[in-house]
């Protein structure tokens, strides 16, 4: 009976242990949410909007007084002056502040997943909309990586807060900039964590109040006219009590106001929960002060909002704009509405004039002067008054002229299609016409047609400054021209083809120098041999040499300024440039005025033994000019003389095969092609700037640089250094081609650089670096620190398929900030070392893909519309193709192999792997690693032909696995889907429940014929004769 017993008590206990096993029965119960309040009807709606900014680690006195900006919102706003923080450190501070408890949390670091409604429940339930930004945090969504983690970010710490999507959505990196925008968008509650270098965690007080009062006085500009607040706290104090800085400011708040009532953390709760209803978290909030008195009235107000805020429109035409009245505490009233434009010259008339309730009233804008101005919207009701803003903008009248075209970089006799559709007239019923020049030679190669799309194949490599003319309906015509780089790899970086320079010495004719100043100096006296003037026959100035040695007070020895004919300068000789107040050989423009020079041709002309002296230079306010096949030559005695230049304001200029020596025989800066000037402003920029297929050698600061431009292109370019080989005057230079002071949006491709200390310096922005060999050098590509050097400020941009070897220190040198995309492959690439790769996304990848063929990897990164690309050789041989699709913020993969891939992977949404040459019909295995620690995602068979298909789902920083069977252990020895685990124990405990009960029969059993044989073995023994029975 007693192993019977037993055996039943060790079934009934292997059944429980199955059971908790399969999570069927809970160890413990969970936490509920308790369902939040509705909308108080007594909500005091003391305010529509509230910003909530945490500063860290400081007492009241370390803040009110020492910090002068905080100081001074203090006294001009409403200030608690008894406002303690809960505990020490940080986390358990914020957590409170958000949840009204620590929760039992000690410490920093902590991943606690409380599942407890929040702040975000009194939001959401009062009907409140909101957001919660860290700033400089990488990811998105619940994936979110703030920099201090949860610590200073305890959105994340509450499950009732990531498991909901909805939720995860308002989790968003940005800082004042997205502050401000969130306001202006109607957000009703916003948070703000700044970095720990902005909240005075490891700036001092003096840094955080200046970085406060450089964008919180924005805000509250943003605010006027708003029922809106600003809260600025901090998370802790030290002192005892540990009172902390704590002011309201604001158009809602109250204004010199100061208040020494006790208040808390969990007064942050009990103010929403007050003064917008939507219940309570049940929390410390329950019986905490409420700090409404900080707030002028709730009452009845209004505010009003115009859509959209900025109107454009052309002369003689119009616009308009809806505004919409917001009321709140059961306003009712009607308001009336007045405009008043800044400057004057905008008129306006609003129907209705007044409004009330749903109402819109719609307001019509017109103007007879081009301009930018404001049109302020009033609107009154009694005492209450609140205004709108519309940008009104007002046009001339005629058409814009845009295209695009694709592919982006074409190459020899692909077809390129040509899209003029986003171009716009300032009448929308206005028809348009099209007509394209591919080659910008001045010849129209269509005619207008109302088609605005068109193709064209370009025969030969090189940049083609194709220009659109949009002629509308009534007359009107716009023009646009963009250059359009045309490759053939094969074919770039050899430089300046034979044939530069002179092209008859033999003819050429001793005279002084020439200067034109107008149309009208275009005469034999000044040099011309022949022509007009016009596109088909220009001036032709040919055929002189003019000797500097005669002229050493001329400024320039050939010089036109202020004109417009078509001329055409070749076959001049300019030599021995050694005066110093001789300053170019050739000379376009003025300086430093700026005046319109227009369509012309500088080709196969040799300016020598350039001492104090620009070879050539085309000077501001120039347009249309073509400087081709020049020989240049340099013995540069003072600093920064250029081969060739151009200032800023110049457009549409190519220079093109020409041989450049930037010689300087003592220890002067040179420079080879200098395209653009030091920045002053945007508007001031050089456009249509293109340098192909050039030699330049022997520059010691910059071979070819771009600055103060835009769109600039260069390629095709031989830029090198022999001394015999580098001249180094200073550690940041020489370049072999440096972009840099706002010279954004450059395309530099199929150059050839060597011999320098940077191959490329890349110093602006959004520049295209793509399929350059760059050899003997530091660093082949460098991005410097932003302002690390002047004029110099790189943050995003794409560099890509890099030939390069022999640098020194290294292949690409990226800064800390840079955010752009790029894709390179170094040496010593193989399965298991990976470390080579360089990948990085500017945003968002839709499409990451490893293809390894043989010893060749290439691996490509899909960016919006462009592809970037590298490929190198490897160790090792193999046949394997990985693709991520999807939306992808950062891979890296650090094994790939048929057996063994692994990879870190961040993606708040799914990303689809698809992927060749695995091992056929096997399982395998993917596993996740991350702060949440490591658990297996699923498993998934391969194909016949090694193929694997299957969707990652969306995680935070993760590191991945995917092994094939017997490739990594678990508790079980063979593949099992997650999904079934729960449903195997249950399994189990059936089994085992069977398995008892066959135990207790088998028990009872043996017991019963024990006892059987007991009873026959006592009966057979009282069969026995008795031996004394007869005695």
């Amino acid at each position: 009976m007693k192993r019977a017993l037993g055996a039943a008590l060790t079934a009934i206990l292997l059944v429980v242990v199955a059971l908790l096993g399969s999570g069927l029965v809970p160890i413990a119960a969970p936490v509920t949410i308790a369902r939040p309040g509705h909308l108080s009807p007594e909500a005091t709606g003391n305010f529509d909007q509230f910003v909530v900014v945490l500063m860290e680690n400081h007492d009241l006195a370390d803040i009110y007084g020492p910090a002068t900006y905080m100081t001074q919102l203090a006294d001009q706003y409403a200030f608690s002056q008894h406002w303690q923080s809960i505990t020490n450190p940080s986390q358990p501070n914020y957590i409170a502040l958000i949840g009204g408890s620590t929760f039992g949390v000690s410490g920093d670091g902590n991943h606690p997943n409380l599942n407890h409604p929040t702040i975000v429940d009194v939001i959401e339930n009062s009907g409140h909309t909101w957001k919660a930004f860290a700033e400089s945090a990488g990811g998105s969504g619940c994936g979110l990586s703030p920099p201090r983690g949860e610590d200073h970010y305890p959105f994340l710490s509450y499950t009732t807060i990531t498991g909901n999507s909805a939720r995860c959505a308002n989790l968003v990196s940005g800082g004042p900039t997205e502050v401000t925008a969130a306001l202006n968008a109607g957000t009703n509650f916003i948070w703000l964590t700044p970095t720990d270098n902005h909240n005075m965690h490891d700036n001092s007080v003096s840094s955080g109040d200046a970085w406060l009062q450089s964008w919180v006085p924005g805000l509250l500009s943003a605010m006027a006219g708003k029922k809106a607040a600003l809260f600025i706290m901090y998370d802790e104090g030290y002192a005892n009590p540990p009172l902390i800085y704590a002011g309201f400011s604001g158009p809602a708040t109250k204004t010199a106001y100061k208040s020494s009532v006790s208040y808390n953390h969990y007064s942050l709760l009990k103010l929403l929960e007050d003064v917008w209803g939507g219940g309570n978290v049940g929390q410390g909030d329950v019986g905490a002060a409420s700090p409404v008195e900080f707030f002028t009235a709730g009452g009845p107000d209004f505010g009003i909002s115009a859509s959209p805020t900025s109107v454009s429109f052309a002369t003689g035409l119009s616009g308009t704009s809806s505004v919409t009245l917001q009321s709140s505490g059961g306003f009712g009233a009607v308001v009336s509405l007045t405009t008043a434009s800044a400057p004057a010259g905008v008129t306006t008339s609003c129907t209705p004039a007044s409004i009330s309730g749903t109402q819109t009233s719609t307001c019509t804008f017109g103007g007879s002067t081009a301009g930018s101005y404001s049109v302020t919207v009033t609107g009154t009701s009694g005492t209450l008054v609140h205004t709108a803003t519309i940008a009104v903008t007002v046009t001339t009248a005629g058409p814009t002229a845009r295209f695009s075209y694709s592919p982006t970089v074409p190459k020899v006799n692909d077809t390129v299609l040509f899209d003029a559709s986003s171009s716009s007239d300032t009448n929308s019923a206005a028809t348009l016409q099209a007509r394209w020049d591919w080659e910008g030679d001045g010849t129209w190669d269509t005619s207008f047609s109302s088609t605005l799309t068109a193709q064209y194949a370009f025969a030969t490599p090189g940049t083609y400054l194709v220009k659109l003319e949009i002629q509308d309906s009534s007359g009107f015509s716009a023009m646009q021209s963009q250059g359009v780089l045309v490759l053939d790899l094969q074919g770039t970086g050899g430089g300046a083809p034979p044939g530069y320079g002179l092209t008859d010495p033999s003819t050429l004719q001793a005279r002084g120098p020439i200067t034109i100043t107008s149309n009208g100096g275009f005469s034999a006296v000044n040099g011309v041999r022949s022509g007009t003037g016009t596109s088909t026959d220009p001036y032709i100035i040919r055929d002189w040499f003019i000797d500097g040695t005669s002229y050493a007070t001329t400024q320039a020895m050939l010089w036109i300024e202020s004109t417009d004919a078509y001329v055409v300068i070749e076959n001049v000789r300019i030599a021995n440039l050694v005066g110093t107040n001789q300053w170019e050989g050739i000379q376009l423009g003025h300086w430093p005025a700026t005046v319109s020079t227009q369509h012309i041709t500088i080709r196969h002309n040799a300016i020598e033994n350039a001492q104090h002296a620009y070879g050539i230079a085309v000077r501001s306010g120039s347009s249309d000019i073509h400087v081709e096949a020049n020989y240049v030559s340099m013995d540069a005695n003072f600093e920064w003389v250029f081969g060739i230049a151009t200032d800023r304001a110049v457009h549409d200029v190519t220079v093109t095969g020409n041989y450049v020596n930037a010689y300087t025989s003592g220890t002067f800066h040179t420079g080879g092609i200098h395209l653009g000037d030091t920045y002053v402003d945007d508007a001031s920029r050089a456009t249509g700037i293109i340098a192909t297929r050039n030699t330049v050698v022997n520059a010691t600061a910059g071979g070819i640089v771009t600055a103060s431009a835009v769109d600039t292109v260069i390629t095709g370019n031989l830029v090198s250094m022999d001394y015999p080989g580098r001249k180094t005057l200073a550690a940041d230079a020489s370049h072999g081609i440096d972009i840099s002071e706002k010279s954004d949006g450059a395309i530099v491709v199929g150059n050839v650089i060597h011999t320098f200390q940077w191959g490329i310096l890349l110093g602006s922005d959004n520049a295209q670096i793509l399929s350059n060999t760059i050899f003997d050098v530091d660093y082949a590509i460098y991005v410097p620190d932003s302002g690390s050097l002047p004029g110099v400020s790189s943050s995003a941009g794409t560099i890509y398929d890099t030939t390069a070897w022999g640098s020194a220190m290294g292949r690409i040198r990226l800064s800390p900030t840079f955010q752009g995309t790029v894709v390179d492959l170094g040496s010593g690439i193989r399965s298991t070392d990976l470390s080579a790769v360089v990948l990085q996304t500017s945003g968002p990848a839709t499409r990451i893909a490893y293809a390894w063929s043989g010893r060749t990897l290439n691996v490509s990164a899909t960016v919006g519309a462009a592809v970037a690309f590298a490929t190198a050789s490897t160790e090792e041989s193999q046949t394997l193709q990985d693709a991520w699709t999807g939306s992808v913020d950062r891979l890296q993969v650090t094994g790939l192999s048929a057996g063994k891939l692994a990879f870190e992977l961040q993606s708040a949404s799914d990303v689809a792997f698809e992927g060749a040459g695995f091992t056929p019909d096997t399982s395998y295995t993917l596993t996740r690693s991350n702060a949440d620690g490591s658990s297996q995602v699923l498993t998934v068979q391969s194909t016949p032909s090694g193929a694997l298909v299957f969707t990652i789902p969306g995680a935070g920083p993760s590191t991945y696995e995917l092994a094939g069977t017997g490739s990594s252990s678990g508790l079980f020895p063979f593949p099992l889907p997650s999904q079934a685990v729960p449903f195997l124990f249950p399994l189990i405990a059936v089994a085992l429940l069977w398995a008892s009960y066959l135990v207790v029969r088998w028990t009872r059993r043996q017991s019963g014929d024990a006892d059987r044989d007991e009873l026959e073995r006592n009966d057979w023994e009282s069969d026995e004769p008795d031996s004394n029975a007869d005695q």
